[in-house]
């Protein structure tokens, strides 16, 4: 067996040897810890640029410096990729010092892989120490190592690239990161854990100080700091980028319990903050004079004093694609606490946040909101359960704000715009303060026929699919028949504004509904249903409808409008097999005492002797 196990050893160097003749220049080394060296440091002492210093599995007590050699310190997972060769393989810092530090200009070529790296303790970094140099760190677990400052990893001036990384339970005593701690640097992080680490000032999980971290498929749980900000994150003039990021459990006893933000600019994408809290302001995510962008980001479950969810002061964060939901705060602004900022939100959804005091969906103070395409229900406070705004002019557009208790907005002292929106439902009335005295009042019909103010707001129920179960989409259960069961909020938003991605009129709230899909996806090949078409759409004045028959049949085509009444019957006649078009003319006449034909919505049916079509088409004046 021993003879088995040395010959297997004996191939595994000789691999390894060959590869690294055929990929580096000159010879490199491999020195075999204890083999060739009793210990580590023996081995980086001996090994030359390019060596590798490959290590058996053991505890090694001891504090290791690279000494500016770009050079690989591994563990067996190095050459057999078995991840138990990382649990087996500790360095252990006896509490003398950072455990592993790079201070001479290291590289990227400087790589520590395969190991639990613990018991740290120093001033600057209980785990690793970076100061100049930019290494690479894989496959490693950073836990329970202490310092005044960097529990996990102290980065001063460097570039660090980690990957397949673990850094649990340490803490800083003093102030900085439990995990992270990152001054004048550009941290890369992939594939990492940063959990259950402690500060006492600065963060918890990950500080910031005039750096530029990037984080991608990184999760960030369970950290806390006791004062200060920053349970998960802490940025101080940084630029901060997170992509396939969760920041969830992460408590701060005071600022941003999931990420505080000061003087920065952050950009999310594709983030989960989910259940972070913080004792004061900003549960999910705190903003101080910073510019914020979140892209198909998920903000719940997070709860603070004031901005259960999000807290913007002097900050104008962007929203696209967001949803805010189930966050709380004991004052004001459970989903979101606005002070002298000016957001704006597009395609968001903004559901069943809460607040003890003003503003269940957002709160807004000196504030200039503007809000497109969103949804926003089921949220509560003792005043503007959808928004409050004090001394605030607020923006509204092709949105929807139903179902929220305590008024669906409340304006005190501001200049609201709000337009083409649907109100409905809201307990204690939908309106409530200092507002037009036209919004609200049905004077007039909208494009759809359903009554509406002079700003072309409706009070109408959105007909949302499954809102019980947090589905906010619209429903329209016999499209494309214009009834009852179409939502009044499909095709009901500014004309003027961008068209939904299928071509038709805005929808109002965060969900368009999609009328790409045919009438009967199941029919034979008497309609060839990817052919049956109209061009352009939406259109002027002129557009072709264009459709194909397998045999000779009667066929007719008519067009009717968005209250089912028919305008014109294009043809009624016997059409051979192939494909044929006929156009739809519509002149410029005046439309008055009944005549001509306005912008809108209108259907074209092709009926056969055995099928009918239906589809849609917008007329644009």
């Amino acid at each position: 067996m021993r003879r088995i196990t040395i010959l297997i050893y004996g191939i595994v160097l000789l691999v390894l040897i060959i590869i690294q003749l055929f990929t580096n220049p000159t010879y490199a080394d491999i020195i075999n810890v204890p083999y060739d060296q009793p210990t580590i440091q023996e081995g980086i002492d001996t090994a030359s640029v390019g060596d590798t210093v490959l290590v058996q599995p053991g505890t090694y007590i001891e504090n290791i410096n690279y000494n500016g050699k770009n050079i690989t310190v591994a563990s067996l997972f190095l050459t057999t990729q078995d991840t138990s060769y990382i649990s087996q393989t500790i360095i252990d810092g006896d509490s003398s010092g950072s455990v592993v530090i790079f201070e001479n200009g290291e590289d990227s070529t400087a790589i520590l892989s395969g190991f639990i790296v613990t018991n740290g303790s120093a001033d600057a970094a209980g785990g690793i120490y970076c100061e100049d140099s930019n290494p690479c760190l894989e496959n490693v677990t950073i836990t329970d190592n202490n310092s005044e400052h960097a529990g996990g990893i102290h980065c001063d001036h460097s570039s660090p690239i980690l990957k397949n990384v673990t850094i649990s339970n340490n803490s800083a005593d003093a102030g900085g990161g439990g995990g992270i701690y990152c001054d004048h640097s550009s941290l890369s992080l992939e594939n990492i854990i940063i959990s259950d680490n402690s500060a006492n000032y600065g963060s918890g999980g990950i500080y910031c100080y005039y750096s530029s971290p990037s984080l991608y498929k990184v999760t960030i749980s369970d950290n806390s700091v006791d004062a200060g900000g920053g349970g998960g994150i802490y940025c101080y003039s940084c630029s901060l980028s997170l992509n396939n990021v969760t920041i969830t459990g992460n408590i701060a006893d005071d600022y941003g319990g999931g990420i505080y933000c000061d003087n920065s600019s952050s950009s999310l994408e594709n983030v989960t903050i989910a259940d972070n809290s913080a004792s004061d302001k900003g549960g999910g995510i705190f903003c101080y004079q910073s510019d914020l962008s979140l892209m198909n980001t998920t903000i719940i479950g997070n709860s603070a004093y004031d901005g259960g969810g999000i807290y913007c002061n002097n900050s104008d964060p962007s929203f696209e694609n967001v949803i805010i939901k189930d966050n709380s705060s004991d004052d004001d602004g459970g989903g979101i606490f606005c002070v002298s900022s000016d957001p704006s939100f597009e395609n968001v959804t903004i559901t069943g946040n809460s607040a003890g005091g003003y503003g269940g969906g957002i709160f807004c103070y000196y504030s200039t909101p503007n809000l497109e395409n969103v949804t926003m229900s089921d949220n509560s406070a003792d005043c503007g359960g959808g928004i409050c705004c004090y001394h605030s002019d607020l923006c509204l557009v092709n949105s929807i704000v139903s179902d929220n208790t305590g008024n669906g907005i409340y304006v005190n002292i501001g200049s609201p715009s709000i337009t083409y929106s649907d109100f409905y439902n809201n307990e204690v009335g939908n309106f409530y303060g200092v507002l037009n005295d036209s919004i609200g009042v049905n004077v007039t019909t909208n494009s759809n026929g359903d009554s509406c103010d002079i700003y072309f707001n409706i009070q109408e129920d959105p007909l949302f699919v499954d809102p019980l179960n947090g589905d906010y989409h619209l429903s329209w259960a016999n499209y494309p028949t214009p009834d009852s069961t179409m939502s009044p909020c499909i095709d009901a938003g500014d004309p003027s504004s961008p068209l939904d991605p299928d071509g038709t009129i805005a929808d109002m709230g965060a969900y368009y509904f999609d009328q790409t899909v045919g009438v009967d996806d199941n029919q034979d090949n008497m309609i060839e249903s990817e052919i049956v078409k109209n061009y352009p759409n939406p259109f002027n004045s002129i557009t072709s409808i264009r459709y194909s028959l397998t045999k000779p049949t009667d066929v007719k085509i008519q067009i009717y409008n968005i209250k089912g009444q028919l305008v014109k019957t294009l043809i009624d006649a016997k059409k051979p097999a192939g494909y044929h078009t006929v156009e739809w003319n519509v002149p410029e006449i005046p439309v008055f005492a009944g005549t001509g034909i306005s912008s809108g919505i209108y259907f074209y049916k092709l009926t056969t002797k055995d099928k009918t079509f239906i589809k849609k088409m917008i007329l644009i004046r």
